[in-house]
């Protein structure tokens, strides 16, 4: 259950079945960066307990997503590997968690919505990585954040459904295990202390740094917001200040070569993802919607965007921004780019035949995460 577990993946046509089920899995682990299928399965049992709503429309819409993805003849391998249907995931628990249906038409309305939003968010990935790739940057979770928008903003014109309120528990102490837990739980838009215990075990499956990263994302973001913000401890304990940070930090340590010197921009990384997350709750308060994760897609913009190599011309920048074809975990960039020094490292030459057959060209019609154009027009999309 180590790492990516590629050998899970399979390229019989004959098991579609089979090809769904480990790109829905994976989906759920692509959300927190983790591109394996236990992580995903892990995930997807914490949105079960839970919220057993949140974690129906989310299988759905992950699934539908998935089966539009073949409908329209795209590339099955990103399919696999839970590439299209992670923003789906998040769509699906938001529409399940921020709106309260009313009676049956209302879960009507949440299955038609629930549909349409599906092959929606697919699109929303395909438009955001057209445009981003070329640039080099990971289309984040702006595809689901895009259209969670539009559904909230909407929302006040359904007849058979109405904003959820935000139901917390009177709290006179900060609880510090409540909040950390809690607020990697709230990534999947749930509200729950040990399932998001279940998503850190997950992660761990996948990344011991990266669900290290997630769990003192949440606890700092707490802290921080305890002893500089005047929120309600109420806000604090459930999660609300945390989850944003808990995909901050391992974002970090995900996209940029992880070293001591990459610690300092995730210190900075987490206090710009606190201050847009206050400003984008000041914003959207106007329209009684959340923030999602607006907050922690603009505050990453800057690291994820500029490539200190290209910008300085020094061979060793202070971080080392990871190609996006070789992303993989944090584990194995370390391992792959050993040999510099604090700053920055050399890349191995050797590239083993499982990497090399997930780096493999494809048509340059079909869209993934970020690559240039070569010169007999190609693409390289990478998978993120």
């Amino acid at each position: 259950v180590n790492g990516t577990m590629p050998d899970m993946m399979t390229d019989d046509e004959d098991k579609c079945w089979k090809q769904v089920l480990d790109g829905t899995a994976r989906a759920y682990g692509r959300v927190v960066l983790c591109d394996n299928p236990f992580t995903g399965a892990m995930i997807s049992l914490a949105m079960l307990i839970g919220s057993p709503l949140a974690w129906i429309v989310s299988l759905y819409c992950a699934a539908l997503t998935n089966l539009t993805s073949k409908l329209i003849d795209l590339d099955q391998s990103m399919m696999r590997r839970g590439i299209f249907a992670s923003n789906a995931v998040l769509v699906g628990a938001g529409l399940a968690s921020y709106f309260a249906y009313e009676g049956v038409w209302g879960f009507l309305s949440l299955i038609l919505v629930a549909t349409l939003a599906a092959p929606v968010s697919l699109l929303a990935y395909l438009f955001t990585a057209r445009i981003l790739s070329p640039l080099g940057i990971p289309s984040l979770l702006f595809p689901y954040a895009g259209v969670m928008l539009f559904a909230l903003l909407g929302g006040s014109y359904w007849k058979a459904a109405v904003p959820a309120p935000i139901e917390i528990v009177d709290a006179s102490r900060f609880r510090f295990m409540e909040a950390a837990f809690k607020g990697m739980a709230q990534i999947f838009v749930v509200d729950n202390g040990f399932s998001g215990l279940l998503v850190f075990l997950g992660m761990l499956a996948c990344s011991r740094i990266l669900a290290a990263a997630a769990f003192v994302g949440s606890v700092l973001a707490a802290l921080f917001a305890l002893a500089f913000f005047g929120l309600p401890i109420e806000l604090i304990n459930a999660g609300l200040l945390g989850f944003n940070s808990a995909l901050a930090v391992p974002a970090l340590l995900y996209f940029l070569v992880p070293t001591k010197k990459s610690l300092l921009s995730c210190v900075l990384g987490l206090f710009m993802t606190l201050g847009s997350q206050v400003a984008f709750e000041s914003l959207f308060l106007t329209w009684s919607i959340p923030a999602m994760v607006f907050p922690f897609c603009f505050a990453m913009l800057p690291f994820v965007a500029l490539d200190l190599t290209s910008i300085t011309g020094a061979e060793e920048p202070f971080v080392t921004l990871i190609p996006l074809a070789e992303l993989s975990t944090p584990e194995e960039h370390i391992r792959r780019y050993n040999g510099g020094t604090e700053a920055g490292y050399e890349e191995l030459p050797d590239v083993d035949d499982e990497e090399a057959a997930l780096l493999k060209p494809i048509d340059d019609e079909q869209v993934d995460e970020g690559g240039d154009k070569d010169t007999d027009g190609k693409s390289e999309w990478v998978n993120v």
